[in-house]
């Protein structure tokens, strides 16, 4: 298997796990236990990785990590929302 085949399974069950985190998010209208600037750190590493695996033609890291970077700004966005409640 290729490593890009790999990085984009990883990349793709991240995305399932941030987005499960969001469903809980939404479901206890709350978040607690996590800081917003570790989430924004990550955010940020995904974003970057768009950038790195489009200039390395890794399209399946590419393609999780246009998920992943989705769930993580969502999970961003929500922990933000609920932290200042």
């Amino acid at each position: 298997m290729k490593p890009d085949t790999v990085n984009g399974f990883f990349q793709l069950g991240g995305a399932v796990l941030e987005a499960y985190d969001v469903f809980l998010i939404r479901r206890d209208k709350m978040a607690r236990g996590v800081h917003w600037s570790t989430v924004l750190f990550f955010v940020t590493w995904n974003l970057w990785s768009l950038y790195y695996y489009y200039q390395l033609a890794q399209w399946l890291s590419f393609a999780g990590d246009c998920v992943l970077s989705v769930a993580s700004i969502w999970w961003l966005e929500l922990l933000v929302k609920y932290r200042r409640r």
